[in-house]
């Protein structure tokens, strides 16, 4: 067979075309590179496009629940309007104030249309009037306050929104439930008043017995006859006392108040304590003519535990009402029985034949600061406190208050009062009752430390009736240097509190850290107007044995010296 040989241009021309299918056969492979590439691009951006749609979707649920519970929860009434006052959406809430059992009929319906069919056209003039001049104004917000639906007062906010996307505009309502804030304000505003009136009826109160005081003082100074000193002296007597009253009701509600208001029990002799009572308003049921009868349950204990202070308040209170609305020659009893329903409750009425109280005025009759009307005020007088004030002591012993009574035709104000019986006790309260004669202590001397002269003479007067000896000083410096001179000589030391360079109670502290034999034992008896529980705390928290108030009362004076002070042979 012959050899075939291939010229140098066939070679040539064979090369040039194996370039080019190299060539070609590269971009080929490009191209499917490109292309493999392409098909991952789109598969890639397929899913991504697909996971952000249910992403949306799901958020867009989301926000769906969100709203749906937003609308069915929200205790505000919210409703949405387009600008033809058209319903959009609104809280479940809405139907509060329409008849609709669901929101969602509303859709699409013209507001006005919802009001007249469900509210007062008046409602609906207003709410609508409020509305459009809302969305005319250039404001942001407009509020209407207090709309009166269904027996609840709501506050109304009213605001547009413009422009927020091309031809949108909307109005949102919320209608805000201000009963109970409003329901606040208004009894705040009956108590401020109330207050007030008080203030004014107080101070009208308090200057009348002041000016009895001062005006029967003049008369006094200026009268020759000792009569008439007498007379004028047992008004001053008077005056001062139903003055001092008025400030201790005062004492004891702002206590009430505070929530500072105490009781404190202990041992007493009950019919000894109502024979004190009835003595003291004997006097003023005798001026007015009035028959007057106490009926004693015998078989109430002699002896029971209980706070008499505050129990003498309460029943003193209620028969201070009664004689001063019973007219003359009227009737009061009072009666003080065990409770029928049980054996260890006092059962304590007063009744009386006087004007008589209506339901209405009993409705408000143990409020604080309070009279019936303001007749009864300027005819009868009082602050108003007394009924609130035994309310607090009543229930603050565990027991209750309450009056029956018509207009007319008088009335019976009833109090219980859980009690402990002390029989083992009953001897030796009786022999610690108060003393009514004067203690006789002569060959005792006591130191007075009292800053005020009028005081000093008070408390000389007193104690001249006794044959002590007194040294007065005037401030806590002199009480320490006193008694530090002569610690023997003083067999008790009645400490005024309030006083210049040394109060009572730093002079009483320092006379108990002395190193003296009787430092630590002469009785020191604090003397001060300020009365609180917490006052009498702290002068004994002080070192001091016992406590007096001012303004000083004989008789208890008398009792802190007899038990202090054993009388000398």
């Amino acid at each position: 067979m012959a050899e075939s040989f291939v010229s140098l241009e066939q070679y040539n021309a064979l090369q040039k075309r194996l370039a080019e299918s190299e060539r070609e056969t590269k971009r080929l492979a490009r191209e499917l590179r490109h292309a493999k590439k392409r098909d991952a691009l789109f598969r890639i951006n397929y899913e991504t496009q697909l996971s952000l749609i249910k992403s949306v979707a799901k958020e867009k649920a989301m926000q769906e629940t969100y709203m749906d519970i937003l609308l069915q929860s929200c205790p505000d009434i919210i409703f949405m309007l387009d600008d033809g006052l058209r319903f959009v959406l609104g809280t479940d809430s809405v139907t509060e104030i329409i008849d609709a059992e669901d929101v969602l009929v509303l859709h699409g319906v013209e507001l006005p249309a919802i009001l007249e069919r469900y509210k007062s056209p008046a409602f609906t003039q207003e709410m609508v009037h409020r509305i459009r001049q809302a969305s005319l104004s250039l404001e942001q917000g407009q509020t209407l306050l207090e709309a009166q639906v269904r027996n609840h007062t709501y506050e109304v906010h009213i605001l547009p929104f413009r422009k927020r996307a091309p031809g949108f505009s909307c109005i949102i309502v919320l209608m805000h439930d201000i009963t109970e804030l409003v329901l606040a304000r208004n009894l705040a505003e009956m108590a401020s008043a109330a207050k007030s009136e008080f203030l004014s009826r107080m101070s009208h109160e308090m200057r009348t017995p002041m000016s009895a005081i001062i005006g029967m003082t003049e008369i006094a100074r200026n009268a020759d006859a000792m009569e008439r000193k007498e007379d004028c002296l047992g008004k001053i007597d008077s005056a001062s006392k139903h003055l001092l009253g008025l400030i201790n009701d005062i004492l004891d509600m702002s206590k009430i108040e505070a929530d500072k208001f105490e009781l404190y029990s202990h041992a007493f002799d009950f019919k000894e304590m109502l024979e004190r009572v009835t003595s003291v308003m004997g006097i003023r049921i005798e001026e007015k003519s009035l028959r007057f009868a106490v009926d004693l349950d015998e078989a109430i204990p002699p002896v029971i535990v209980g706070d008499e202070l505050r129990l003498t308040q309460v029943i003193t209170n209620l028969l201070s009402n009664a004689v001063k609305f019973t007219p003359e020659h009227g009737e009061i009893t009072l009666s003080a029985r065990l409770s029928p329903d049980n054996g260890t409750a006092l059962r304590i009425a007063v009744a009386d034949t006087g004007i008589g109280i209506s339901l209405e005025q009993q409705a408000r009759l143990f409020s604080a600061f309070e009279q019936l009307d303001g007749g009864t005020a300027r005819k009868f007088g009082g602050t108003g406190l007394g009924l609130a004030i035994s309310k607090r002591i009543v229930e603050m012993m565990g027991g209750s208050i309450w009056v029956d009574s018509e207009l007319g035709r008088g009335s019976t104000f009833v109090f219980t009062m859980p009690f402990e019986t002390a029989e083992n006790v009953a001897q030796e309260t009786a022999a610690g009752t108060e003393k009514k004669e004067i203690p006789c202590l002569t060959g005792h001397t006591i130191l007075v430390a009292e800053d005020i002269d009028i005081n000093r003479e008070i408390i000389a007067s007193a104690l001249e009736e006794t044959g002590v000896g007194v040294v007065f000083v005037e401030n806590g410096l002199e009480a320490v240097s006193a008694f530090k001179a002569e610690p023997d000589r003083f067999g008790l030391i009645l400490m005024d509190i309030q006083m210049p360079l040394m109060d009572g109670y730093e002079a009483t502290r320092i006379i108990r850290n002395l190193s003296l034999p009787r430092a630590g034992e002469v009785p020191i008896i604090a003397m001060t107007a300020n009365v609180f529980r917490e006052d009498v705390e702290r002068c004994l928290a002080a070192g001091a044995n016992g406590h007096l108030g001012k303004p000083l009362d004989r008789s208890a004076l008398f009792r802190e010296l007899s038990r202090c002070l054993e009388p000398k042979p």
